[in-house]
């Protein structure tokens, strides 16, 4: 794969398709290589900065018109079904004023197996939880301009307990808000 057929293909899928990812499957439709030899020249096409890795068989493209308004947020949505998953425990203790620590990464919690994400773009942690009533909980909403599921503060307190993270950052922030 050249450069310039690389780059007229993600031309292509910007304008037709209007985003700014790409999955190995899609580009492999593009290009008449197998699967190892497109791994190789997408290696060599992220070594080049053409596009960026996201995490495996997801490409980022940098130059596309089409950039989501929430790119991390978009990212977990492309790793993970966005109704399988909610966001919540750091992320939305700190939001909320419930911890004084800003998350270095999203935290969410999925029905999915837990996993963190390391991309070029920022960290995406997913913890496995009960996600079963996401659709009906009271305490869980869906976020328009994010475009998934949150946790409000009390859910978000709740899980982390539930699973043991920032307790101790929970309760010092109480005792504080209690001096003042």
């Amino acid at each position: 794969m050249k450069t310039k057929e690389l780059i007229a293909v993600l031309d292509r899928l910007d304008n037709e398709f209007e985003t700014a990812f790409i999955k190995i499957n899609q580009l492999a439709l593009f290009f008449d290589e197998d699967k190892n030899h497109l791994k190789v020249s997408l290696n060599r096409q992220v070594k080049n900065g053409i596009i960026i890795r996201i995490a495996r068989g997801l490409y980022y493209n940098p130059r596309a018109k089409n950039q989501p308004d929430n790119l991390l947020f978009n990212i977990a949505c492309r790793l993970r079904d966005y109704r399988d998953f909610y966001l919540s425990l750091e992320t939305v203790l700190s939001e909320e004023g419930v911890i004084s620590q800003i998350p270095n990464r999203l935290t969410f919690i999925s029905q999915s197996k837990s996993a963190v994400f390391y991309t070029p773009l920022g960290i995406i942690e997913f913890t496995k939880g009960n996600v079963d009533n996401i659709l009906f909980s009271k305490d869980i909403y869906f976020d328009e301009y994010r475009g998934v599921y949150c946790a409000n503060a009390q859910r978000a307190t709740k899980d982390a307990f539930l699973h043991k993270r920032s307790i101790d950052l929970i309760i010092e922030q109480r005792q504080k808000d209690e001096l003042y």
